[in-house]
């Protein structure tokens, strides 16, 4: 395998973790924060901490992945 195939390999691996750690009850915890008072604010932090890891952790790991995979077909 090639360096790319690798670093995507490995980045998508990290993403996947991070995404894992994120949906878990403690990470949820960590990602929403101290509640707010008002019921609209801690709405809005209820659904930022839901909505991060898949945001910012699977679908970027699943594009990488997918890269990786396409990478490592082209190398073969």
């Amino acid at each position: 395998m090639g360096l790319r195939t690798k670093l995507c390999f490995l980045t998508a691996a990290l993403l996947f973790a991070a995404f894992g750690l994120g949906i878990s009850e403690r990470g949820q915890r960590l990602l929403i924060g101290t509640p707010a008072a008002d019921h609209w604010q801690r709405d809005d932090q209820y659904m930022g901490a839901g909505l991060a890891p898949f945001a910012y952790c699977l679908a970027p790991g699943i594009v990488l992945a997918l890269l990786g995979i396409k990478f490592y077909i082209k190398e073969r």
